[in-house]
Formats: C-alpha cells, sequence, structure tokens
C-alpha cells in the first residue's frame, strides 16, 4: 500500500488548486461494507497560497478488480456523472469532486467525493435510532419513501444524465438487463429462476409512459442519516438507470416488507405497506394500487435472487474468496420464495444451484481468520485462540 499511498499524494498534490506540502494524514483505507464497489478514505493535509493549513478526509470509489466482479461490466463514470447531476436537487448526495479515468495508482479508474458524517444501517438497527418513539420513526421512514419520490421526478434529459442513454420503454430494458446478467452465470436448468423468468415475459405490463430516473438499489442501506432522523444523502448509484419509477418503489417495499410480512424491517415502528404506497402516490402524482406492483416485485425479487446467486457462482468458481458470497444461501431462498409465491407457483422449487465445494469453503475460511480478524485482535490470546480455529479449518468437512 506503501506505492499506493506516495501515488495518491502526487495526484492530491496536482488536484487540490493552490495545494503545497501535500501529506497524506493516514495510509489509504477499505471501508469493509458492500459487496460491489469498493471504498476507500484518506485523510490529506496541505498548504494554500496565502500560508494556512487545511486537513480533510476524502472517499474514494472504484470498481473491483479483476473481470468477474458482483456487477460487472462496471462504469465508475456513470455515477460520477449521475451524482454531479443531482447537486442541486432535493436528492442529498456526496459532492464529486474529481474523476480518475487513469489506472497507473490503482490498476482501475476512480472518483472522489467529499466524506459526510452520518450513520447508514440496513440489518440492526443502531441504538440511537432504535430507542426512537414511534412517531420519530414513522418520520425517518416517510423521509426515505420521499427520496425515492424526487429521483422518480428527476428532470433526466435536461439534468445532464445522458450517460444513461434513452428509452421509450419503461420496463423492457430493466427486464432484459437482469435476464442477460442471470443468464451469464446460469449453470444447467436452474427451474426456479426459469419459471420466473417466463412469467416476467409472459406478464409485462403495458406501457405506462412513465419514463424516470432509477436509483437501482432504494433500500434503506443507502440512506445515510443524522443522529435526528435526517437524511444525510443518498448513496451508491452503481445500478441506477432509466424506466419506470415503480420500479423503485417496489424494490424499496421488496427490500422493506421482506417475504411479504406487514412489519416493516428494519424500523419496526415504520409506515405500513399501504402507508409507503400512498405516500409515495400523493408526492409523484402517480396513482398506484397495491394490485399494480405484482409484476414490478416478482422483478425486483428477479433481481435480487440473481444478485445472491451470482455471489455463490463467483466463489464457487475461485472469483471470490468472500465468505458472505458463500454463505449467501439464505437470502437466495427468501427472494426466490418470494417471487415464486407471487406467481402462484411452488416456492420451495429446486433453485438448481451445486452446493458450495467444502476445501474451497475451508481456504476462505482461513485466509479470512489469518488476512482480517487475527490481525484485528488486541487480545494475544484470542489472536491465539482465532489462530489455532484457522488451522483446524483446514482438517474439516463443511457443507452449505
Amino acid at each position: 500500500m506503501s506505492m499506493v499511498n506516495t501515488a495518491l499524494k502526487e495526484w492530491f498534490a496536482e488536484h487540490i488548486i493552490g495545494a503545497r506540502e501535500v501529506d497524506l494524514l493516514s495510509d489509504v483505507s477499505k471501508l469493509a461494507f458492500g459487496f460491489s464497489n469498493e471504498t476507500f478514505v484518506v485523510g490529506v493535509g496541505w498548504t494554500d497560497d496565502a500560508g494556512a493549513r487545511h486537513e480533510k478526509e476524502y472517499v474514494l470509489r472504484l470498481p473491483p478488480p479483476g473481470e468477474n466482479g458482483l456487477l460487472a461490466p462496471y462504469d465508475i463514470g456513470k455515477q460520477y456523472q449521475i451524482m454531479g447531476a443531482l447537486k442541486d436537487s432535493p436528492i442529498p448526495v456526496p459532492a464529486v469532486l474529481w474523476y480518475e479515468e487513469g489506472t497507473e495508482i490503482f490498476g482501475r479508474p476512480f472518483f472522489v467525493m467529499e466524506k459526510l458524517d452520518g450513520t447508514a444501517f440496513e440489518k440492526a438497527v443502531p441504538s440511537a435510532f432504535a430507542n426512537f418513539a414511534p412517531d420519530d420513526a414513522r418520520d425517518m421512514a416517510r423521509r426515505a419513501v420521499t427520496m425515492i419520490a424526487h429521483v422518480a421526478q428527476v428532470d433526466w434529459k435536461s439534468s445532464g444524465i445522458d450517460c444513461l442513454g434513452d428509452t421509450a420503454d419503461p420496463t423492457g430494458p430493466e427486464l432484459d438487463r437482469w435476464v442477460t446478467y442471470f443468464e451469464g452465470s446460469r449453470v444447467g436448468e436452474m427451474p426456479a429462476f426459469g419459471l420466473i423468468i417466463d412469467w416476467l415475459r409472459a406478464n409485462k405490463p403495458q406501457p405506462s409512459g412513465r419514463i424516470g430516473l432509477l436509483h437501482g438499489d432504494a433500500k434503506w442501506g443507502n440512506f445515510m442519516w443524522a443522529d435526528d432522523g435526517q437524511v444525510v444523502s443518498f448513496n451508491d448509484w452503481e445500478m441506477a438507470s432509466l424506466g419506470d419509477p415503480l420500479i423503485d418503489l417496489s424494490y424499496f417495499l421488496c427490500t422493506t416488507f421482506i417475504g411479504g410480512s406487514e412489519n416493516p424491517f428494519p424500523m419496526k415502528t415504520g409506515l405500513s405497506r399501504l402507508e409507503v404506497i400512498a405516500l409515495y402516490s400523493e408526492l409523484t402524482g402517480i396513482d398506484v394500487k397495491d394490485d399494480d406492483l405484482r409484476w414490478y416485485e416478482v422483478l425486483n425479487y428477479f433481481k435480487l435472487a440473481s444478485i445472491i446467486y451470482r455471489m455463490q457462482y463467483l466463489f464457487a468458481i475461485g472469483a471470490s474468496d468472500d465468505l458472505r458470497f458463500a454463505f449467501s444461501k439464505i437470502g437466495l431462498n427468501l427472494w426466490l420464495g418470494s417471487a415464486l409465491r407471487l406467481i402462484g407457483a411452488d416456492p420451495a422449487t429446486d433453485p438448481g444451484i451445486p452446493p458450495i465445494d467444502s476445501e474451497k469453503l475451508s481456504a476462505a475460511a482461513q485466509k479470512t481468520l489469518r488476512d482480517s480478524v487475527i490481525p484485528a485482535l488486541d487480545s494475544p490470546q484470542i489472536a491465539e485462540q482465532a489462530a489455532l480455529v484457522a488451522a483446524a479449518l483446514g482438517h474439516l468437512t463443511v457443507s452449505v
């Protein structure tokens, strides 16, 4: 990493106007969240022309290395352009500062954005929000839905978002995109996926005439929150596209009311499903009925299942040693089962996915312990125990 730090120091010296005596205040460090694009943070110090000293942290966004990323192919420049175009919109996003097409530093292009302070969560609710009064939790849910409604109302034709092309079909491109994505790693028949694809193709809704900007991953985990429950930023635009805005709304519903549950997740006292739909309709002017969303939800369950399946596929072919990819089967069954129920099929239909090889799983577990867990342990005794676990894994046969 020292070579990267040196190159990055020189890069910032060239890009910060009037900067001299540039130093990195810390090594560039990778943030341990997300499954696709990589996010790094680095602190930079410099002196300006007037002799004043400045220190600031920046966030770097990169595609993953190699050609077999979870959401390949990647276009990091598209994210940079979309976020830049949203600068003066009601949608809060980090300010994007520079885009680097060259691959000299990381072996990949990257862009730099401001670092914002806030909290993002997707599963476990931090105590600061878990203790919110029910009305405050409902307000947070309203703000999330409001952000998704704002996305639908972006004037994408005049906002400079020309990287998404143009389309007259509100649903076809999105369906084709995720079928092609799935087929790229399909192995064998995979009956459950086949049933869903056939149903989606046979039951496409009539063209709505609505074409809007889609975030593509509109879920709780992509909002950053201030301590008072205000939205700091709407993050992660790598799956953005154009299409019917109901695709984003239904994605939020799928990931909030998981498996058709009536209880919102992760904020248990948030808005109900019907309240979300009613608020979205009020904000966008789109007359949405619950029954209208079935096709869109099946599409999003298929999309989520395809992404989870690709995690297992990448682990199986040795393109990833991320243990989260290996143990993603629970999520796969959840999304597939939800789609199958909605189309009237047996939710237990065989997905047709081969099991994970136990030797690959053991090797990945040892590597994770050795490279990530043990170095982070403060106690020598605990580190020693973890090392023994890593060694023992080499003698175990584990099935997933």
